[in-house]
């Protein structure tokens, strides 16, 4: 374990990633109705791995790193969840694997 609290990635974790390359994560604006999400409405937050393999996104017009693609998406249901229940939602852009770079 790192000292930053993650795990080194191995590609056997891989597979508790859902896919962070596909064209439709390029941009997600999120918009009533559009792309419901399979989940309990009450929970939006899936337990994620202890590895270090971030993602940078754009939310609201802001570079934001994410440790790991969970926790991207765990962002995404949470938007998703909140959008349902009527409330204002953040926009989220997929830029690229690895960190921000500002």
């Amino acid at each position: 374990m790192d000292n930053d609290g993650y795990d080194d990635y191995s590609p056997e974790q891989e597979e508790e990633d859902e896919d962070d390359n596909d064209d439709d994560e390029q941009l997600l604006l999120l918009k009533a109705a559009e792309n419901p999400v399979d989940e309990d409405e009450d929970s939006c937050e899936y337990s994620c791995p202890r590895y270090y393999r971030p993602v940078c996104v754009l939310r609201n017009h802001q570079l934001v790193t994410y440790a790991t693609p969970c926790e991207y998406h765990n962002q995404l249901r949470c938007a998703s969840v909140r959008q349902r229940q009527g409330q204002a939602v953040s926009t989220f852009q997929f830029q690229y694997n690895g960190a921000c770079r500002q």
